[in-house]
């Protein structure tokens, strides 16, 4: 399992964050509770950039785009995927 010690950026030193897991590509990966950038779940997650990431949320994928945030709280799950190439 990977693990992830430090604390999600933008939070105030004190803050309480949590050790959860969350899944990346059938990976187990730890880290602290808090808001995290698709990149910085990504790249935590071993996923190449130029892939997108869903996130399983009530059996169905929800495309996270990479600007947006996620607020984890541990077991959410994550599949990468290559992205769509538009059709020529």
């Amino acid at each position: 399992m990977q693990t992830i010690e430090e604390a999600p950026k933008g939070h105030r030193h004190g803050d309480h964050h949590e050790l959860v897991a969350i899944e990346i590509d059938k990976k187990a990966v730890e880290l602290r509770s808090g808001e995290y950038e698709v990149t910085q779940l990504k790249e935590r997650g071993g996923v190449p950039t130029d892939f997108e990431l869903d996130e399983l949320i009530h059996g169905k994928l929800v495309p996270r785009p990479d600007k947006s945030h996620i607020h984890i709280k541990g077991g959410e799950i994550f599949v990468s995927h290559p992205k769509d190439a538009g059709s020529s």
